[in-house]
């Protein structure tokens, strides 16, 4: 996988660095929100927070079952730990507003923002293309994903050095048949993060590619046509979620405003840190064409 990494390591499973029983990424007393947190990566992200110390934690969805789900199976894990099950739709801003209303009224002011809700379109070639499905991903993606970010800036709901994580995907970047709609909502969508950076200097905001893990949305491709299904190079998605522990802590600062993969390691990432910040790496632009930040007079 040594195509896929600026780094000489590239993982698939755990590995020590980024055990969420760190004390250099402990989430202790850190109100924790996480977007899609009823199953697949979300759900382990929660779980990830939960073996980090926070003891608050809120996860949203539109499965009230499967949140209920998450809830009871972590507090049962980790004695002490919150968990509150918000139903929302994150295309609907009336949802999302009362959905964080009441978790700053529950919690308090919300810490760590885990933006993780998506939708990927089936699998299909111009030729066959549905738009009503297509235009889906830019429902959830983008507007879900304003939705979410609008929320969260409102007064009294985020605190000023708020850690957020856009789980976004390597489809954003890579050239793949029949994830036009997924792809480039996706690079949407981490544009919007990336803009809030550069708008919240004091906050840390990091795009993640969080690997190729088979959740129902993952193996979504797979099940249609992409001819990797059994066989394909699956992602574990603890890994996803400790990389995910990590990047929302200071150890990750040196990453703000950027994309990365959870499989990169971070032990080497770190040491990559002044070559990282001097050479804009991992940020989105045009190859070829100079970084240009331009800012609105007296705004920020």
């Amino acid at each position: 996988m040594a195509a896929l990494s600026p780094v000489p390591t590239y993982h698939s499973a755990p590995y020590p660095a980024i055990n969420p029983t760190n004390s250099d990424i402990s989430a202790q007393g850190r109100v924790v929100v996480i977007t899609g947190g009823g199953s697949g990566i979300g759900q382990a992200v929660a779980r990830a927070f939960a073996r980090a110390g926070s003891t608050r934690i809120a996860v949203l969805g539109r499965n009230q079952t499967a949140l209920e789900t998450t809830k009871v199976n972590i507090e049962k894990d980790h004695r002490g730990c919150s968990v509150l099950p918000v139903v929302a739709d994150i295309v609907e801003i009336e949802s999302v507003r009362a959905a964080f209303g009441t978790i700053v009224l529950e919690f308090g002011p919300i810490d760590v923002l885990i933006n993780n809700a998506g939708y990927i379109n089936n699998l299909s070639l111009w030729a066959d293309a549905d738009i009503g499905d297509w235009w889906r991903c830019y429902e959830v993606n983008v507007k879900g994903s304003m939705n979410v970010i609008s929320t969260f800036l409102s007064p009294g709901t985020s605190s000023t050095h708020a850690s957020v994580i856009n789980i976004s995907t390597g489809s954003a970047h890579i050239l793949m048949a029949g994830q036009g709609p997924y792809g480039s909502s996706k690079m949407a969508s981490a544009k919007l993060f990336e803009t809030l950076q550069m708008e919240k200097p004091d906050m840390q905001v990091i795009n993640v590619h969080p690997g190729v893990v088979q959740t129902a949305m993952g193996m979504k491709p797979f099940q249609q046509g992409q001819k990797l299904g059994a066989n394909a190079p699956w992602d574990d998605a603890e890994l996803s979620a400790n990389f995910v522990v990590w990047a929302t802590s200071p150890r990750a600062h040196f990453l703000r405003g950027r994309f990365v993969w959870a499989n990169w390691d971070t032990v080497e990432l770190e040491a990559m840190e002044a070559e990282i910040k001097s050479l804009d790496k991992f940020v989105l632009g045009l190859n070829g064409f100079p970084r240009i930040i331009a800012r609105l007079p007296g705004k920020q």
